[in-house]
């Protein structure tokens, strides 16, 4: 395993990365109130207009990231997530070698009737979704199931993206699970699908 500091992390080879963000409402101006000990600039957002700042947790990776038969990703606070507004799960979809757009590539969780995917809002090759995570606003966190199309057009393989509980102590690690499934696992929107 090995700690880097980065956004976003590989789950299914470079085509899907996913990171754990923070969300502050604070005067982004104001050096004081960013973390002393360690300022990874790469790893905050600020957004003049909205008042708010972002932290990006860098993480440790353990398993194969192209393969993802099983991964795990353990995000490491490095700010009080306690005062944070809101958590999120970001999942970010680049276009695959393969394909003009994100079709390759869906979501969906148990709740939802629908799935759902990626479209590029600034930038054509790139996509985001984010999710909510143990926040103020939902202390839980909904398994993600993802489809991605295989090499023939025709085939797909299933995952899914699971956290086990949500960390009692804001310093504890967030340990996100991503791991294959059988078609059989898969969430209602695709049950039916042939």
């Amino acid at each position: 395993m090995k700690e880097t500091f980065r956004k976003f992390y590989p789950i299914l080879g470079r085509n899907l990365g996913i990171a754990l963000e923070a969300t502050f409402y604070l005067d982004p101006s104001s050096k004081a109130q960013l973390p002393d000990d360690l300022r990874f600039h790469s790893l905050i957002y600020s957004d003049s207009a909205n008042l708010l700042t972002r932290f990006y947790f860098p993480a440790t990776v353990s398993g194969d990231t192209n393969i993802a038969q099983r991964m795990e990703i353990a995000f490491i606070p490095w700010v009080d997530r306690s005062q944070a507004a809101f958590h999120r799960i970001c999942l970010r979809a680049r276009k695959n070698h393969r394909a003009k757009s994100f079709d390759w590539l869906s979501l969906a969780r148990m709740s939802e009737d629908k799935d759902f995917g990626f479209e590029p809002i600034y930038n054509k090759d790139e996509a985001y979704i984010s999710l909510d995570f143990y926040s103020k606003r939902r202390n839980i966190f909904l398994p993600v199931f993802v489809r991605a199309k295989g090499e023939d057009g025709k085939s797909f393989s299933y995952y899914v993206i699971e956290s086990e509980k949500n960390p009692e102590s804001p310093t504890e690690k967030v340990v996100m699970t991503v791991r294959t499934i059988k078609a059989s696992e898969a969430p209602p929107p695709w049950i039916t699908v042939k």
